[in-house]
């Protein structure tokens, strides 16, 4: 039986759990994930987490190699999350891209202290639970990384030309 799936999940089919669909993975990153984050509860939170996952941030030496490491970053953010204006999740094949803009958010890069105003996550999910996570810069960039993670996995249900092709409108 699959974590989360309500209600429970018929027999496996083509080794993927009924469950492990678009909207039960949507659910993963909006109601456990952020949902955990933004009250601060980090057993949930631990819970959305493989026990191999990886996040790798917008730098290349901000990697948080397993579960702990991840927690231990995002711990001084849980239950202290900024307010935000936009909030976008495009999902395609087994990865999930939330976009979200704001003033308080994005890592700054240029030296500065000032946030960039918005933030992008690349999720992957695996048997209900996140697997990894990389961050990116720009919103482009990640729906181009999920279009081509889609394409090199030859997903026929999904049109991977038309994930990454109008970036610009969130």
């Amino acid at each position: 039986m699959c974590p989360y799936a309500d209600p429970p999940c018929p027999p496996k089919s083509e080794g993927r759990c009924v469950s492990d669909s678009i909207d039960h993975q949507k659910r993963i990153i909006f109601a456990d994930w952020l949902d955990a984050m933004r009250r601060g509860a980090i057993d949930l939170m631990s819970a959305t987490l493989a026990r191999d996952v990886v996040h790798h941030g917008v730098m290349p030496g901000l990697v948080c190699p397993d579960r702990d490491a991840i927690l231990e970053n995002v711990r001084p953010r849980a239950g202290n999350l900024p307010p935000v204006d936009a909030r976008e999740l495009v999902a395609a094949g087994d990865h999930l891209v939330l976009s979200a803009r704001a003033p308080g958010v994005g890592i700054p890069v240029d030296g500065s202290d000032r946030l960039r105003g918005q933030a992008s996550t690349v999720f992957a999910v695996r048997d209900g639970k996140i697997s990894r996570m990389q961050d990116y810069l720009h919103r482009c960039d990640a729906l181009d990384a999920v279009a081509a993670a889609v394409e090199s996995a030859q997903a026929g249900a999904v049109n991977a030309s038309a994930v990454g092709a109008d970036c610009r409108s969130f």
